[in-house]
C-alpha cells in the first residue's frame, strides 16, 4: 500500500512538472529526463513522458476551445466552396476571406510535424537515455528562444502568413520531439521569426500542439494489459495526467497575464534553460 501511494505521488509530481514545462518553452521531455537522472527513476521512459502529454492536451483544448470551434466551423463552411472552385463552378473561396485558408494550411503544418516526428522517433528515444545530450539541447533551446525574444519582430496574423510559413513551423514542431528542445517553444519561435505577432504566434502554437500532443502520446506510448499502462498502475498514471492538466492550466494562465504577452518574456525562459543546462552538466557529470 505504501509503495502504491508513493507511486501515485511520484506520478502526480511528474505530471505537474510536465504540464508546467510543456506550456512554458523550456522542454517538458528534457526536464523529465533530468529528473529521471537526479532521482534515479530508471523505470521512467519516454513513453511514459509522452503519455503525460494528454494532460496538457486537455488543458490547452479547454483554454482555446472557442478558437478550435471557430476553426472547425470555418472549415465546414469552406468545404463545398472549395469543391465548386476545384471543378470550375465557383470563385476562389480564399480570395475575399483569407482566414478560410487557415484550416487547410494547418493540415499541411500538421503533416510536416508528423513526418519529421516519425523520422526522429528513434533518435529521440536515444537522447532521452543520454543525459549529456539533453543538457546540451536544453542549452541550445535556451539560445533559440533568447534570439527570438531579442531579434524577432512583426505583427502578421495566422491569415496573413503563407503555406511555406505553415510548412516551416510544422517541421520545427516535429524536430522538437527531441528531448531538450521545447515543442511549443520552437513552434512559437518559428512563428515569431516568420514575423507573426506574439498573441497570434502563441495561438497558432497552441492550436498546432493539440494534434501533435495526441500523436506524440500514441506514437511513443506502448500500452500493455493487466491494468498496467507503460509499466505503471492505471490509477497512478491517471493521477499523472491529472497533474499535467493542472500544471498546464497554471502555465497557460501565467503566459496570458497582460505583462507576459510580449516577446521579451522569452528572454527569461531562454536564460533559465541555459542555466539549467549548465547546472545539470556540472552536477550530473560528477555522477557515475
Amino acid at each position: 500500500m505504501n509503495q502504491f501511494r508513493t507511486e501515485i505521488i511520484i506520478q502526480l509530481g511528474l505530471g505537474l512538472l510536465q504540464g508546467l514545462t510543456e506550456i512554458f518553452p523550456i522542454s517538458s521531455s528534457g526536464h523529465l529526463a533530468l529528473v529521471k537522472e537526479f532521482f534515479n527513476l530508471n523505470e521512467f521512459s519516454i513513453g511514459l513522458a509522452a503519455f503525460l502529454h494528454l494532460g496538457t492536451f486537455f488543458a490547452i483544448l479547454v483554454w482555446i476551445r472557442k478558437d478550435v470551434i471557430s476553426l472547425w466551423n470555418s472549415f465546414k463552411v469552406s468545404i463545398p466552396k472549395v469543391f465548386l472552385y476545384l471543378f470550375n463552378h465557383g470563385e476562389n473561396p480564399f480570395k475575399e476571406q483569407a482566414s478560410s485558408k487557415i484550416p487547410y494550411y494547418m493540415f499541411i503544418s500538421i503533416a510536416a510535424t508528423a513526418l519529421v516526428g516519425i523520422l526522429l522517433k528513434g533518435p529521440a528515444n536515444h537522447v532521452f537515455q543520454e543525459r549529456t545530450y539533453v543538457m546540451l539541447l536544453l542549452t541550445i533551446n535556451g539560445l533559440i528562444i533568447l534570439s527570438a525574444g531579442w531579434f524577432s519582430a512583426g505583427d502578421r496574423t495566422m491569415a496573413e502568413i503563407g503555406v511555406l510559413d505553415y510548412l516551416i513551423i510544422g517541421a520545427l514542431q516535429g524536430i522538437a520531439v527531441i528531448p531538450g528542445i521545447s515543442r511549443l517553444g520552437l513552434t512559437l519561435c518559428g512563428s515569431l521569426f516568420r514575423k507573426m505577432s506574439w498573441s497570434e504566434a502563441l495561438k497558432l502554437s497552441f492550436l498546432l500542439s493539440l494534434p501533435a500532443a495526441l500523436g506524440f502520446a500514441v506514437e511513443f506510448s506502448e500500452l500493455t494489459s493487466h491494468g498496467m499502462i507503460l509499466g505503471v498502475d492505471a490509477l497512478a498514471l491517471a493521477m499523472g495526467v491529472l497533474g499535467a492538466t493542472v500544471g498546464g492550466f497554471i502555465a497557460i494562465w501565467f503566459l496570458m497575464l497582460p505583462k507576459m504577452l510580449e516577446r521579451k518574456t522569452l528572454i527569461f525562459f531562454g536564460i533559465y534553460c541555459i542555466l539549467v543546462g549548465i547546472f545539470s552538466y556540472t552536477y550530473l557529470s560528477n555522477l557515475p
